[in-house]
């Protein structure tokens, strides 16, 4: 898995190590809770920092990417720096800049729409020309699931930049290949999330029997 190659596998203690994505501590989603057990995995092993979005879509997008506060998924050690913001380009300066003062060995980004187009095409780019860092890409879904004119167009752009993509499927793969012929690719399961809590018998604590529950996948 992801954790099995990287943690430590791939990064050792003496790398200097940025994680880019969103964080379990403001925003609900399997993807923010991968990125933050992530940073929290990393963090054992090497000198690491983990810088999130203080908002990761356009304002109309916003409305319910928040963090539910009673999920109970509680992720310690993984404190991220809220410095992106998406409708603000001095966020992003501000954000590549002290990434490249860090002097990081590896940058590891989490590529999940060209939505994120204009940020991560300015951090990629800036990146490749004031540090010596090995670009990463974690891709959870190198291309959307629903049709988006010039999605192709726009990850082209980004994806120059990019030294190597973890992904986590052989259509996944293929798809990068489609965009950018030649780039090294690490095809990796999904690693466990094991950081949910407990299942509870009785959730109210008043002694009643737990109702049923359906799981929906």
């Amino acid at each position: 898995s992801l954790w099995d190659v990287m943690c430590p596998g791939v990064i050792a203690k003496t790398h200097k190590v940025v994680l880019v994505g969103p964080s379990a501590g403001r925003y609900k989603g399997g993807i923010s809770q991968f990125t933050s057990y992530l940073a929290y995995r990393l963090s054992a092993i090497c000198s690491l920092r983990f810088f999130s979005w203080y908002r990761h879509y356009p304002i109309l997008l916003s409305k319910r990417e928040f963090l539910d506060r009673v999920s109970g998924v509680q992720i310690a050690g993984a404190d991220a720096e809220f410095l992106l913001g998406y409708s603000n380009p001095l966020s992003w300066v501000r954000c590549a800049r002290k990434i490249a003062a860090f002097e990081p060995d590896i940058v590891l980004m989490t590529w999940i729409h060209p939505v994120h187009f204009p940020q991560l095409f300015f951090l990629t780019s800036y990146l490749r020309r004031n540090t010596s860092a090995e670009i990463v890409f974690i891709c959870h879904s190198v291309l959307p699931h629903e049709p988006v004119p010039g999605a192709r167009i726009l990850s082209r752009q980004v994806f120059r930049a990019v030294d190597r993509f973890i992904v986590h499927g052989s259509s996944e793969a293929q798809d990068v290949l489609g965009i950018m012929p030649g780039k090294k690719i690490t095809k990796l399961f999904l690693p466990l999330h094991d950081f949910f809590p407990p299942a509870c018998e009785n959730e109210h604590g008043d002694g009643s029997k737990p109702s049923k529950q359906l799981l929906f996948f």
